[in-house]
């Protein structure tokens, strides 16, 4: 199955700079292509521009609280553009339960 998971692409959106490197090069180490952004705007941005060059992202692994806008925010305005096809993903280190319905009417796939 590694040859599903090379053709990934995945972007990681996290405040914590640390964070995100730390997710790309475990990604990197299974063989993911990945790129990171800081905030929920360029988020939105990276995927929007990817999506208009037919270059989509299969997953975007979002953090649920950014400075700018929340993950929550981030996940509808990227559905807005993309529609279902992005898999994506909210990570938290909080309970999410309290924003899991909310998540989920915006289009979140999973939560980790």
């Amino acid at each position: 199955g590694y040859q599903a998971l090379e053709a990934l692409k995945v972007l990681v959106a996290d405040d914590d700079r640390d964070c995100c490197v730390h997710t790309t090069l475990l990604l990197g180490n299974l063989g993911i292509e990945s790129r990171w952004v800081l905030t929920g705007e360029e988020c939105v941005r990276e995927v929007l521009s990817a999506h208009r060059n037919g270059e989509e992202y299969d997953v975007c692994l979002v953090d649920w609280k950014m400075p700018d806008i929340d993950g929550v925010e981030v996940v509808r305005r990227i559905r807005e553009f993309v529609g279902p096809d992005t898999t994506i993903i909210i990570m938290t280190a909080y309970d999410w339960s309290a924003i899991e319905h909310s998540a989920r009417e915006a289009g979140v796939n999973a939560f980790l």
